[in-house]
This record gives C-alpha cells, structure tokens and sequence, in this order.
C-alpha cells in the first residue's frame, strides 16, 4: 500500500466566514487552517463532538413567557371591559376570550399524575403505572417510546424535565 491510498487527500471549498473562524482558531492553537480543519474532522467522525441541541430549560421559560403574556392580554381585556361597561365580563364572555390561554395550558401539560404516582400520555391519557424500582424505569422507557411511535414526536421541554427530576416513590 502507498501513502497515497493510506491517506488520501480531501479537498474541499470554504466560504470566506469559515476560513476566517479558521484562521482564528489556529492562531490560537499555533495551528496551521487545514491542521485546524484535518482535526475537526477527525473529532466529529470519532464522535467526541456532537450536534448542538436546543436546550430544555431555554424552551420551557419561552413557554412560560407566552403563557404569561396570554393571560395577561385576557387580564387586561377583563379590565377594559369593566371600565367601558362598569360591569364585570360574563362567565360565557370569559370563555370566549381566554380560548388561547386554555390551549396553551393545554399544550405544556405535565404527564406526571401525582395523585396516583404514575406517567399518563398528555396526547392519549394512557397511564404508564409501575409496582417497583425495576417497573418504574422501564415505564420511563415505554413512555418515551410510545411518544415516538404512537404520536410521532419527541418528549417536549416539559416532559424531558418532569423525567429527568422524577424519583422512584414506594406507593402505599
């Protein structure tokens, strides 16, 4: 085998702003750009980077932020209507208009039932019940899986944080 079949040459084209980051980098490393460039390659194909994820608690505190300025807004709403009319909105009027914030609510439901000490789907309501420790982490497990296959989507903010702080608790 030659050297050339052992380690073959890549090449590729650069777009003006990654030849720039480059640049910087190997300055800071003492690095050349292609020694810059061979070892984030080698990195990402050896899997010690990994892909940028939005961040659980980031989407969470949007959620809450929307849902806070939703209930605001039907605040407000109430308010005006008491000054214009010098009477309080009507039950049947308050439903109308706070159709959005109950749909929010609706939208980051937690799946933990903590009356029953059990998971339950927010889109099926199908509980995800366990008798011990091993139950339990295996339930963890089959919610998530039902989330992907049953209603094709991946845990939500909300839910990645209720798993991520739930504890196995003896039920009594």
């Amino acid at each position: 085998m030659n050297y050339h079949l052992r380690n073959p040459t890549i090449s590729f084209r650069l777009d003006s702003n990654f030849q720039a980051k480059l640049t910087i980098k190997g300055k800071e490393k003492n690095l050349s750009q292609h020694e810059i460039a061979r070892w984030i390659i080698k990195s990402y194909l050896n899997g010690n980077l990994v892909e940028k994820k939005p961040d659980i608690n980031i989407e969470l505190q949007k959620a809450r932020l929307e849902k806070l300025k939703l209930e605001n807004k039907l605040l407000k709403m109430k308010v005006d209507f008491g000054e214009n009319f010098q009477k309080p909105i009507s039950l049947s009027g308050t439903r109308l208009i706070s159709a959005n914030v109950k749909q929010i609510q609706e939208d980051i439901q937690s799946p933990y039932d903590e009356l029953n000490k059990r998971l339950k789907c927010p889109d099926c309501t199908r509980p995800f019940e366990w008798l011990n420790q091993s139950g339990f982490i295996d339930q963890i497990k089959e919610f998530s899986n039902h989330l992907k296959i049953s209603h094709n989507r991946e845990l939500n903010a909300l839910e990645k944080d209720v798993i991520d702080n739930l504890q196995y608790e003896e039920i009594k």
